[in-house]
């Protein structure tokens, strides 16, 4: 039986390379395609490639976890983390503009004029809003003329209206058309100013709840960023004092919500931390990570639904924009597009509008003594539009009629609501792809028979 010859040791088999080499260095001449000489050329490159390979990778690696300063930085990069700067916190300011109450409206020939308390800080050029109680009759005028209890216009289209309603003991008011430009500074208590990122004329998104306490859906606002990237941005609700420097015709400005985003610059364990465990393809193909993505194209949306791809390797996404209102087939396109650009992927990504689900609600209520339709109209429709706030609303929930109906029962100034007649009757259904919004509010005094009716629009 043969036996195996006796396995020659690494340094045995490396000396008697090396004398090969050198005592047939002139026969080592074939290196064509299949030799004997260009394998062994292969395999040595190979096996020193490999080392340096893991020369390099242990390198990195032993570097990222003890490195500082410029090094780490230059060390996470090659992961694909750069170093996070520090993060602006954003959060939505309310304005309020300035209110007058209406005691006298008539025409005078080519001019209407308005009688109010006082008129102050109100001058000739401005802008204002008229509006009666439901808000169902507005329009907007410039003042041609001003005295201490006397607003001039030009001859109003609804005066008529407007006297009616006051000699029915009805709310009519003014309201100060007051611009707020992009980059209005907004001084905090915490010393942290913010700035606007949004034109807003006060009295103009829904002149019925103009400054009132009302849901933030229903208000004037703008969203505003932190001059400075820090963590003390993020502040608590009312932190906001007001608009620096004032702007005529705003009373008040104040953030309903905590401030959210902000940052410090990020700092070395956590990026060390971020180098080591970033991102991997896995998280691609997540709803976080496209809403995340869509949200980098086109800063209005809010949230995002992924439908069922009806073609193979298709993406069919559904977004949301803050006014509720769809975006621009060229919108659209443009966010598909951006996405489509980063996914790794080989998919269609396409995308489309989702599709609101309009809700209004009647009711006829009994008031409390002290309560006035008014006042139970704003805050009613305030309490169902915090209900049905899309920004946090489960997919495929329906809008439930008791909740509503609570709603309204919970609103100052009501004693009691008629259940017969209140609508809706039944729960609304809302689809997968769909999210409620409130479109008006139909509230009777059971007593008197007056009724404000008030088409109604939500955004954020």
């Amino acid at each position: 039986m043969s036996r195996l010859p006796t396995a020659k040791t690494l340094d045995e088999l490396t000396q008697e390379s090396i004398l090969r080499l050198v005592a047939y260095t002139d026969q080592i001449t074939n290196f064509s395609e299949g030799s004997t000489d260009l394998a062994y050329c292969r395999m040595a490159a190979s096996l020193a490639r490999n080392g340096d390979l893991h020369y390099r990778e242990l390198y990195r690696r032993f570097t990222l976890m003890n490195a500082t300063g410029d090094t780490l930085e230059d060390v996470a990069a090659e992961y694909g983390s750069a170093i996070l700067s520090g993060a602006r916190s954003q959060l939505w300011a309310i304005l309020v503009p300035e209110t007058f109450v209406v005691t006298i409206i008539a025409d005078a020939g080519p001019i209407t004029n308005i009688t109010v308390a006082s008129t102050t800080p109100i001058l000739i050029g401005d802008s204002i809003r008229i509006r009666n109680g439901d808000g169902s009759t507005s329009e907007t005028a410039t003042v041609t003329g001003a005295t201490p209890t006397v607003i001039t216009t030009a001859t109003l289209i609804n005066t008529a209206a407007y006297a009616a309603d006051l000699v029915a003991g009805n709310e009519v008011m003014v309201l100060f058309r007051a611009t707020v430009p992009v980059g209005t500074t907004l001084a905090s208590q915490v010393g942290v100013n913010f700035e606007t990122l949004e034109e807003v004329i006060t009295g103009d998104a829904n002149p019925i709840m103009a400054g009132e306490n009302a849901a933030l859906a229903l208000l004037d606002k703008t969203r505003a960023e932190a001059t400075t990237a820090t963590e003390r941005g993020n502040i608590d609700p009312r932190t906001i004092t007001g608009i620096t420097p004032a702007i005529r015709g705003v009373r008040s400005a104040f953030n309903p919500a905590y401030g959210e985003g902000g940052t410090d610059s990020e700092d070395e364990s956590s990026l060390r931390y971020r180098a080591a465990h970033g991102p991997t393809k896995a998280s691609q193909g997540t709803l976080s990570w496209y809403t995340a993505t869509a949200q980098g194209a086109n800063e209005d949306i809010l949230r995002v639904v992924m439908e069922e791809a009806v073609l193979m390797r298709t993406v069919n996404l559904e977004v949301l924009n803050r006014s509720g209102a769809g975006f621009s087939v060229a919108q659209t396109d443009a966010i598909a597009a951006y996405i489509q650009e980063r996914i790794r992927d080989n998919f269609t990504v396409v995308v489309g509008n989702i599709t609101m689900t309009a809700i209004t609600v009647t009711a006829v209520v009994t008031l409390t003594r002290d309560g006035t339709l008014e006042g139970a109209f704003r805050s009613a429709s305030s309490k169902i539009a915090a209900y049905l706030d899309y920004r946090i609303w489960s997919q495929g929930e329906s809008v439930l009629a008791s909740t509503l109906l609570t709603n309204v029962r919970n609103a100052e100034g009501v004693q009691a609501v008629e259940v017969a007649s209140f609508l809706p009757a039944a729960d609304v259904t809302v689809a997968d792809d769909s999210f409620p919004t409130l479109v008006g509010v139909s509230m009777q005094d059971k007593s008197s028979g007056r009724t404000i009716n008030a088409t109604l629009t939500m955004s954020f």
